[in-house]
C-alpha cells in the first residue's frame, strides 16, 4: 500500500490527526540517520496509535540519498496507520526500501532483473491491499 493509499484511507475512516516528532536520541544529522515517531488519533477519545520510522543512508535505495529524513518521517506515519487500521502488510515504499548490497558487477549479473520502481511485492501485493482498502 502507498503512503497515499494509507493517507485515503485514514481520511476515508475519519482519522482527526497525525502528529509526527523527531526521536532526538536516534538521530544523527551528521551521518544522515533519521528516527520520527508519529501518532495517528483515530478519533477525539482515542488514545493514539504509534509509529516508529528511521532511515540512512545504508537503507534507503541509492536514488533518495540526502532525502532520509523525510524517508524516516514517512516510514513512521505509515507504521502508525498500519496499526491504526489494522493493516498488516508492509507498505510499498518498505517493501523496496533496502540498499542495494556492494557487489561487484559480476555478482550483480547472477541477480535476477529488479524492477526499477522498488515494488518487488508484484500485482498480487498491490491487488491484495486495493481489496483491503476497499473493506474498510
Amino acid at each position: 500500500m502507498t503512503h497515499s493509499g494509507l493517507l485515503r484511507l485514514a481520511r476515508r475512516s475519519h482519522c482527526i490527526g497525525i502528529d509526527v516528532a523527531p526521536v532526538a536520541e536516534f538521530s544523527n544529522p551528521a551521518t544522515s540517520h533519521w528516527a520520527f515517531k508519529a501518532t495517528v488519533y483515530k478519533s477525539p477519545k482515542c488514545r493514539g496509535f504509534d509509529g516508529y520510522g528511521d532511515a540512512d543512508p545504508s537503507n534507503v535505495s541509492t536514488l533518495v540519498h540526502g532525502a532520509e529524513m523525510r524517508v524516516a518521517e514517512t516510514r513512521a506515519v505509515n507504521r502508525a496507520l498500519r496499526k491504526a487500521y489494522g493493516i498488516g502488510i508492509c507498505s510499498v515504499e518498505e517493501i523496496g526500501s533496502f540498499a542495494e548490497p556492494t557487489s561487484s558487477s559480476r555478482d550483480l549479473k547472477k541477480l535476477p532483473p529488479q524492477p526499477a520502481n522498488g515494488n518487488y511485492g508484484g500485482p498480487r501485493v498491490r491487488d491484495r491491499l486495493c481489496q483491503l482498502i476497499r473493506q474498510h
